[in-house]
């Protein structure tokens, strides 16, 4: 009986060894997942960080430039200008709004909670951005036109090309690493 009994305890030992081994394995996948969506969380909001910051310099400058440059008229610069504004404001505040969340130490509940705001804020921001572009390249592309040097025309239209590829395709990378912070968030569950 002497030995049964201790192949008994051998096997409860072994028993709550596994235990704490897949609690301890549960903990650890928690904090890997929570860290991974951390770093694509970093790389998103520095992301909109950048770009708030470019808005907020470049476009007023621009701007300064289609009158010296391209003789265009006031309040479209001011229009130009003015558009960057508020795009850089609205950036560098979506950028603090997806930092503002710390996804380690919060209940996975509220993380996924915010994650999907973010993806979902993603798709908003860029809708917000193509209006505002559109209202400001319409009344560009039309002075652009009235303009007799054809070669504004045709840098004006390669422009808005180039610029509409980059901007998908920093919108579609914007799309990939918010789907990537919810992936790590819900294999938290």
């Amino acid at each position: 009986m002497n030995e049964l009994d201790q192949i008994r305890q051998q096997w409860q030992s072994m028993k709550l060894n596994c235990e704490r081994l897949e609690e301890t394995n549960r903990q650890l996948s928690h904090k890997l997942s929570s860290r991974l969506a951390v770093t694509n969380q970093e790389k998103l909001a520095s992301h909109y960080t950048i770009v708030g910051i470019l808005s907020l310099i470049l476009l007023p400058s621009l701007a300064f430039m289609l009158y010296y440059t391209l003789e265009a008229p006031i309040w479209l610069c001011c229009l130009y200008g003015g558009m960057g504004l508020p795009m850089g404001a609205i950036d560098l505040y979506f950028a603090s709004f997806v930092k503002r969340c710390d996804y380690i130490s919060m209940p996975t509940c509220e993380a996924l909670a915010h994650a999907r705001r973010v993806h979902l804020w993603i798709a908003r921001l860029h809708s917000i951005g193509m209006a505002m572009a559109t209202i400001v390249l319409v009344p560009l592309f039309f002075h652009l036109a009235k303009i007799d040097h054809e070669g504004v025309l045709v840098g004006g239209v390669a422009g808005l090309i180039i610029g509409l590829a980059l901007g998908f395709c920093i919108y579609y990378r914007n799309r990939r690493l918010s789907k990537r912070i919810l992936a790590d968030l819900e294999c938290e569950e």
